[in-house]
């Protein structure tokens, strides 16, 4: 089997779940402003911004979630490669994550949404 430390599993599965709260704030932003303002020429480019990170978040969820099964059924050990994968994987999720919430929260204060 595969072996991956608790420390990186833990980080994996906090990234998971980071992941699916953007998704969600995402929605829910998106909700509020088709509720509010409907879709316009002056919000289009903002919902397409927020389905653009519903979709990378989505895309980032699945990458890790299918990385992490396949080290974890690699008999002995999982390739360097994959591992290699992972690990940048892990990185271009943090920055993901922390570049959604940041867009979202740009989004909110353009158009007075809290």
């Amino acid at each position: 089997m595969g072996y991956l430390s608790d420390e990186i599993t833990d980080e994996i599965f906090d990234l998971q779940r980071r992941l699916l709260q953007l998704i969600n704030d995402a929605a829910a932003l998106e909700l509020a402003m088709l509720e509010q303002f409907g879709e316009t020429e002056a919000t289009i480019p903002e919902l397409g911004e927020i389905l653009n990170i519903k979709d990378r978040a989505t895309s980032y969820y699945t990458r890790l979630n299918r990385l992490l099964l396949q080290i974890f059924q690699s008999q002995p050990l999982a390739d360097s490669a994959t591992l290699n994968l992972l690990a940048q994987s892990i990185s271009q999720t943090r920055a993901i994550v922390d570049a959604g919430k940041a867009n979202l929260l740009e989004i909110k204060r353009n158009w007075k949404l809290q």
